[in-house]
């Protein structure tokens, strides 16, 4: 079933983060955007 898939289809999978609330998802969507811009170094700070 995965072969025939393209990309931007909606597959239906039932897992933690799916079932985790929209908010939540958003609010660390963000927080990992910032830490991405904010980290300066990879191995440390």
């Amino acid at each position: 079933m995965l072969r025939d898939i393209t990309l931007g289809q909606y597959y239906p999978v039932d897992s933690p983060l799916h079932r985790l609330d929209p908010r939540t998802k958003i609010l660390m969507t963000i927080g990992f955007v910032v830490a991405v811009f904010l980290v300066t170094q990879v191995w440390g700070y």
